[in-house]
Parts: structure tokens; C-alpha cells; sequence
């Protein structure tokens, strides 16, 4: 599937993934969970988990000018018997020496944990994300700023979303549409 991804990337575009679930950091490994892996135990991690590390290099085969991954995974570890080696949160992931531009933006900080939002709704991190994705003219600098702004005002501070970026300009998500006025015809 990883290779799949790659050839569906087009060359010198922008690579996004955006991840939200369960995530847990074992042995220095970030696997990322997908809904239904039966994952009971740190063995099934390898087998049904999906190391972040993986996506990062496919992105960086592809040869885009920028990848993005968004990970709204950082929760507390799922599996009924924790281990030492399974830690609270994720680890930081190294981008690909390939990539030209970079960023893997956290929901939340190293060891934190991410908070879940309303019942049937998104979670803390996504719904803010949304938010500022809903403006135009945005650049990722300032959209990161103002979500984890917004994150750390909702939750008094537990949870600080975290980025590591490496860009080569200014990214924007959606740009802003021109306004055209018009005047009245003269009578």
C-alpha cells in the first residue's frame, strides 16, 4: 500500500498525509494503528502497525517539493499490558535526507497525550486544525500558530501541538481568492 502512495504522489506536488487514531511509540518507533488491527500486545505492532518512519521515505521517493504529515495520534497506549518500551505520546521522526521541504506536525507535544473532543465529533487538535485550514491565505507557519494557540487555550495547556519543519518557503493551503468589487455605472 506504501508503494501504491508513492506512485500516486506526482513528482515536484506537494505530499500530504494526514493520520488520526491510535499511535504509539515503541522501542523508538512510531506505528501508527489502523482501525481495525488487533492489536493486543507490542507484537501485533509489527505485524498490523504502520511505522510513521515508512510514509516519510515513500514521500521522500516521490520527489515532491514539500511533504506534509499531520499525526492527530499522539494518545495514551491502547494495549491492555504496558510495557517500559511503549512511551506515553510519539517520538520525534527524522525526515528522509531526500526531501526538499519537510514538516510532521504532532497533535501534541513529546510525552503529551492528545486530548479527544466531543462525543461523535473531532478531536481537540482536528477540529482546530479545520478551523484554520478554513481561512484563506494561511501559510503552514500560521496555521500551525494559531492551532496550537487555539489547543492550548482549550485545554489550559495539557496538550501544545508540535511541529519539526524544514521549508524552503512559504506553504499555503488555500489561497486567497481575489475580491472584485464593482462600482456603480455612472447615470
Amino acid at each position: 500500500l506504501l508503494e501504491d502512495f508513492r506512485e500516486k504522489l506526482s513528482k515536484g506536488g506537494t505530499g500530504l498525509v494526514y493520520f488520526a487514531g491510535h499511535g504509539i511509540q515503541y522501542d523508538g518507533t512510531n506505528y501508527l494503528i489502523p482501525v481495525e488491527a488487533p492489536v493486543r500486545r507490542e507484537a501485533d505492532l509489527k505485524a498490523y502497525g504502520v511505522p510513521a518512519q515508512d510514509i516519510l521515505e515513500e514521500m521522500a521517493a516521490a520527489g515532491n517539493a514539500l511533504d506534509i504529515v499531520i499525526l492527530d495520534a499522539c494518545r495514551d497506549n491502547p494495549l491492555p499490558s504496558r510495557k517500559r518500551s511503549a512511551k506515553r505520546g510519539l517520538a520525534i521522526v527524522a525526515t528522509p535526507n531526500t526531501v526538499k521541504g519537510s514538516a510532521v506536525i504532532y497533535a501534541a507535544g513529546p510525552g503529551q497525550a492528545a486530548e479527544d473532543g466531543p462525543p461523535g465529533g473531532n478531536g481537540i487538535f482536528t477540529a482546530a486544525l479545520l478551523n484554520a485550514l478554513d481561512e484563506p491565505g494561511l501559510t503552514l507557519s500560521e496555521v500551525m500558530q494559531r492551532v496550537t494557540t487555539d489547543v492550548a487555550g482549550k485545554t489550559a495547556n495539557r496538550q501544545r501541538p508540535w511541529s519539526l519543519a524544514s521549508l524552503g518557503g512559504a506553504f499555503v493551503f488555500r489561497e486567497k481568492s481575489e475580491i472584485v468589487t464593482t462600482q456603480p455605472a455612472a447615470q
